[in-house]
């Protein structure tokens, strides 16, 4: 979407097609990536940096938070346990939604606890910007990530109904809702029917209908309530083996209280708020009827800063053995990738990477032209790599007026061409046929 946006100048809607408009997120992340192409070219490269430039603001944030409210120590854990988790860790250069989301809701949350405990109103106009960008990049959800948590928040620290933290938090909300509001409009007016589909099935329908099958792309994520817990703990891997030790120790090096009973009261504040982050979206999703894993990676920084707490009272023991033990986890996750993605045949020669399909592609147009007709479902990185493809999963439509390359392969229609056509060349599960045109009567037999 990104490079049909950047090779069309249209800026206001991502497409899905030539034709046809994305409806299913705002384009924050389309623009970013478009922007890093104007710079770097349509390149892998350009279409990944944005989010690896997401991730690291993301990481810088949970770094400030948990330097100046805790120590150097829990900090540098921070960003340890983050950027080595798994989810964290395949942010970094992974193309898609939510490393733009969990930057905007970093922002905001990080933001809105140094107003709430400092009443700096730069504090205040960065928890605004965060928000805005939220909006930008998945919608009105952003205020479940942002407003729940603060809710819970100033709820359990009794501050719940103080008329100066709503109105300040009210007119945050509304400021960043008017900021993003002309580009709401001016898509609806452009697209008519994408505000009713947006906030109706991407919103209402997929966290309410089990059965909603996704709407206009693809099909919808069903999964039973509650798995998004047992999906923030993958996430969270291999660092998440460690919850039952947090939830077994009585104190966190003097910002827990001591005791097994937690006294919510007596408890650092800003452990509540990581608490209040980590944990109340996680629950609001767990009644969704329709869930990914991805859900839970806003919820990340929070986890990371509370598990290293725990990290670093084991690290305050002196043991000799701790250090090295973390180091070897930090480890896990990136070994794991590094080892599959240097198999060729995991990575670069996966049915699902067709840059070397379209690279032989462009070697036999330039030797004899054709029109090149894939025969079956689209394949995003095909369109991403070339140009002026078909695609058609009814034989029917088949025309052989003129010559055509007709790719074959993994996931398409049985079909077996005519004697007209010569196999051109294979490349991973996929066949690419040269077919000679034919008079017409004959091509519809």
């Amino acid at each position: 979407m990104a490079r049909k946006m950047y090779f069309s100048g249209q800026y206001l809607m991502p497409m899905f097609t030539d034709t046809e408009p994305f409806w299913g997120n705002p384009p924050l992340s389309i623009w970013l990536q478009v922007a890093s192409m104007r710079i770097f070219g349509v390149t892998e490269f350009a279409a990944r940096l944005p989010a690896w430039l997401c991730s690291v603001g993301t990481i810088t944030l949970t770094h400030h938070i948990a330097r100046h409210h805790f120590s150097p120590r829990v900090a540098a854990l921070s960003m340890l346990v983050l950027s080595s988790s798994y989810l964290g860790y395949v942010a970094f250069g992974k193309v898609h939604t939510d490393a733009t989301l969990t930057f905007s809701v970093t922002l905001a949350l990080v933001s809105l606890y140094e107003w709430l405990s400092k009443q700096q109103p730069c504090w205040l106009l960065a928890g605004v910007l965060g928000l805005s960008l939220g909006l930008l990049a998945k919608g009105p959800v952003i205020f479940i990530y942002v407003g729940l948590p603060v809710l819970l928040w100033l709820l359990i620290t009794k501050q719940l109904w103080r008329t100066k933290t709503w109105l300040a938090l009210g007119s945050a909300a509304a400021a960043a809702s008017l900021l993003v509001s002309p580009w709401y409009i001016a898509a609806e007016n452009a697209y008519p029917g994408y505000l009713e589909y947006y906030f109706q099935g991407e919103l209402v329908y997929r966290f309410t209908d089990s059965e909603w099958m996704g709407g206009l792309y693809g099909a919808g994520h069903a999964e039973p309530r509650g798995i998004i817990l047992l999906y923030a703990m993958e996430g969270l891997l291999p660092w998440s083996l460690l919850v039952p030790l947090l939830l077994l120790t009585r104190y966190i090096s003097g910002y827990w209280q001591p005791g097994l009973r937690l006294k919510l009261t007596e408890t650092n504040p800003l452990v509540l708020y990581l608490l209040c982050w980590a944990i109340g979206p996680l629950l609001c999703f767990s009644i969704s009827a329709n869930v990914v894993p991805r859900f839970s990676m806003p919820t990340l920084t929070a986890w990371s800063v509370i598990l290293s707490l725990l990290l670093a009272q084991l690290l305050s023991q002196r043991r000799k053995k701790v250090a090295p033990m973390l180091f070897v986890i930090a480890l896990a996750i990136p070994t794991v990738k590094v080892v599959q993605n240097s198999s060729s045949d995991y990575w670069y020669d996966e049915s699902r990477n067709q840059k070397g399909l379209v690279d032989t592609l462009i070697d036999l147009r330039s030797a004899e032209d054709g029109d090149v007709v894939f025969l079956g479902n689209r394949l995003y990185t095909a369109e991403f790599y070339g140009i002026d493809y078909t695609f058609t999963r009814d034989t029917a439509n088949l025309s052989y007026s003129q010559p055509i390359y007709l790719v074959t392969g993994i996931g398409q229609p049985a079909y077996t061409p005519g004697t007209h056509c010569q196999v051109a060349g294979e490349v991973n599960d996929y066949t690419i046929h040269f077919c000679e045109p034919i008079p017409t009567k004959l091509a519809g037999r």
